[in-house]
């Protein structure tokens, strides 16, 4: 017989807390704070239950263990700032949350919120009933592809998304999902989201190269971001691995950001000072004339601020995804 499975974070009922004792949104924002300042490994059940004067057993009422709280950890930064395409977003800037646990009707949750108590989403937190691609591949701007599948002779979408008879879709899928400017834009609002939750907790990267986050706002995050991709590409597999490539870009440039700043904090060093430090050293390399491109980098480049250089890199990969899916 095999044992049952461990029931889910998202779907376990938790207990009302007590008049003026804590509750799960004030666990969860407890552990946040000591993981932004001092690290994840400085998060634990007790030094959490501590800072908020609470007995860990008490807690242990409301969340499992400590995977259970990082998860919900996860789902609260992920709910800190509006979806790229909610412009008419109703979070409430520095909320943790609901006090009851649930999520707004409107299908947004507060920002920092950690989910509706049952961890369902929302009745409109599905995909769209048009988002599936015509059988040639080829999809209107809507996501739907019109009844004979057809798309324009030239490639390219009519104006209100329909196809001119006769003409199949793209080979690789392409088709005509959106606009460039929607898809590029699109998937630029989820890169500069993503590096900016990044840098706010440094810890997060870690935790979101594993196995994916299943909460609401998490879930949300994931919908509104598969939307800018099917944008480029009504195949969603195709579409999924354009996103993984934008992610895995946002990824590393965040960690060569982070691993610049722990440097500083290592060495009690700024990046100019270290330089200094160093500067004889290189410069007697320099001189024997064995490095003539490393010299041309040091005395004739400049050196971009992180966030120039990161718009230039994330242009690079959406150029690329352009050309690959002939967009």
């Amino acid at each position: 017989m095999t044992d049952p499975a461990p029931s889910s974070v998202w779907t376990r009922q938790r207990p009302q807390p007590a008049r003026r004792a804590p509750g799960v949104d004030q666990y969860v924002a407890a552990a946040l704070a000591v993981a932004d300042t001092e690290g994840l490994d400085a998060v634990s059940m007790r030094r959490v239950a501590g800072d908020l004067g609470s007995g860990t057993a008490t807690l242990y009422r409301y969340i499992t263990n400590r995977d259970e709280l990082l998860d919900l950890m996860i789902d609260a930064v992920q709910g800190e700032d509006p979806l790229p395409d909610d412009t008419d977003s109703t979070r409430d800037a520095g909320s943790t949350g609901d006090t009851d646990g649930t999520g707004d009707a409107d299908g947004t949750g507060d920002a920092g919120s950690t989910g509706d108590a049952d961890g369902g989403g929302d009745a409109d937190g599905g995909g769209d009933a048009g988002s599936t691609r015509d059988a040639d591949g080829g999809g209107d701007a809507d996501g739907t592809g019109d009844a004979d599948g057809a798309g324009d002779a030239d490639g390219a979408g009519d104006a209100d998304g329909t196809g001119d008879a006769g003409s199949t879709g793209d080979a690789d899928g392409g088709g005509d999902a959106g606009s460039a400017g929607d898809w590029r834009a699109g998937l630029a609002a989820v890169a500069h989201a993503l590096r900016a939750t990044l840098l706010r907790h440094p810890w997060l990267a870690g935790e979101l190269t594993g196995r994916p986050s299943l909460g609401p706002n998490s879930l949300r995050r994931s919908e509104a971001a598969l939307r800018a991709a099917v944008a480029l590409t009504p195949d969603i597999t195709l579409a999924s691995q354009a996103l993984s490539t934008v992610r895995a870009y946002v990824l590393g440039s965040v960690a060569g950001q982070q691993a610049a700043l722990l440097a500083e904090q290592r060495s009690g060093l700024t990046k100019e000072q270290w330089q200094h430090s160093q500067g004889p050293y290189i410069t007697q390399i320099l001189a024997a004339g064995e490095h003539p491109m490393l010299a041309r980098r040091i005395h004739e480049a400049e050196e971009p601020d992180p966030d120039n250089d990161f718009t230039f890199g994330l242009n690079c990969i959406l150029d690329g995804l352009a050309t690959h899916f002939n967009r």
